[in-house]
């Protein structure tokens, strides 16, 4: 571990919740108990191959749930297609914004071309700035979005700025 200076250590949580935990758990109270760990307990077992397996499984179950939560959350949204929504910049990447609606806890995006005017991207502060007038769009800030479309096969809501007439 660079942090601690030290090539040896471990770190786990709860056992219930993930196999490579009880695995340490297992051979912690193996080592405590006996202060080895016995041929019996390591005999025949390739620990890098199994710690290799066992994080892709987890990724691979975190990525089916992300695609389930969000296939849910289009599924939810698509209905309120036209809705207007506060909502907050969750995040900013060179083709447009994150935002987030708190109300629901779900987040869409919103194309740098639906807010009108040029708008500049400054990865260095990670904000759009507008010229002139200067107008900054940061993580963080509120801001009045509708729901534009919603692809619930491709897991996409998109938001439109939402301009009051």
């Amino acid at each position: 571990h660079f942090g601690l200076a030290l090539m040896d250590y471990t770190h786990f949580s709860s056992p219930i919740r993930r196999y490579p935990d009880l695995i340490v758990h297992r051979a912690l109270k193996e080592f405590i108990l006996k202060l080895t760990l016995s041929d019996k307990f390591t005999e025949g077992v390739d620990f890098v191959s199994l710690g290799e397996k066992t994080s892709e499984r987890e990724r691979r179950a975190m990525d089916a749930e992300r695609f389930v939560t969000r296939r849910k959350q289009c599924w939810f949204m698509k209905p309120k297609i036209g809705e207007t929504f506060s909502g907050i910049i969750s995040g900013l990447i060179g083709k447009g914004l994150f935002i987030q609606i708190p109300e629901f806890g779900t987040e869409g995006f919103l194309p740098i071309e639906a807010l009108g005017g040029f708008y500049q991207f400054d990865e260095d502060h990670m904000c759009f700035r507008k010229r002139p007038g200067h107008t900054v769009l940061s993580v963080g800030d509120p801001m009045e979005i509708q729901v534009f479309a919603v692809e619930v096969e491709e897991g996409q809501i998109t938001f439109s700025l939402f301009e009051k007439k």
